[in-house]
């Protein structure tokens, strides 16, 4: 009877080892199939990377890949020449082959003024072009950046002030509407 009894423990913990060893393996395939999935997006984003430098990129462009304060990422591209700051995104990898965001500034004589900022969709792209453009326009040892603000952009005057003053810029309207951006460097 003693023989059964200290036989039936070492069952139960033998049963118990199995058990933990089982739950072990389960949690390892689950892990490899997150892996395995892990790989597959990073390969494409890979894919994606390349096919931007190679296709999209212009060639002579500085590219950076970089995170956005929401923890995005990106691939800068910036063009020195044409004073044009892409960003494509990389975390959507699927049948997106444009930019998320183009920001356009003509170079004059002691300033730079903002053509146009096209894209954007409130996840901090704009800051990274921006931030860019006021470190070049530093660089360059120009004393303020410019833009206009057009009435045809009044659908997003709120937004748009508070990106331009979030940036450190002074933002003026006029009674039609349209206005300026200012930034001294």
């Amino acid at each position: 009877m003693l023989y059964e009894l200290l036989f039936k423990k070492k069952i139960k913990k033998q049963e118990l080892k199995k058990q933990e060893l089982y739950a072990e393996i389960r949690k390892i395939k689950s892990e490899k199939i997150i892996l395995k999935e892990n790989l597959n997006f990073e390969k494409k984003r890979f894919e994606r990377i390349k096919f931007l430098l190679n296709n999209r990129v212009h060639k002579n462009a500085k590219c950076l890949i970089e995170k956005t304060k929401k923890d995005f990422n990106v691939l800068t591209a910036i063009n020195d020449k044409d004073y044009e700051i892409e960003l494509f995104d990389l975390d959507n990898i699927e049948y997106n082959l444009n930019r998320t965001m183009v920001l356009w500034a003509n170079n004059r004589e002691k300033e730079f003024f903002i053509k146009d900022i096209q894209g954007g969709n409130g996840n901090g792209h704009g800051e990274v072009a921006m931030k860019h453009l006021i470190d070049f326009a530093k660089e360059q040892s120009k004393e303020r950046i410019i833009g206009e603000i057009s009435s045809v952009d009044f659908d997003h005057k709120d937004r748009l002030t508070a990106f331009y003053e979030k940036m450190g810029f002074k933002v003026n309207y006029k009674s039609d509407g349209n206005g300026n951006v200012e930034k001294k460097l």
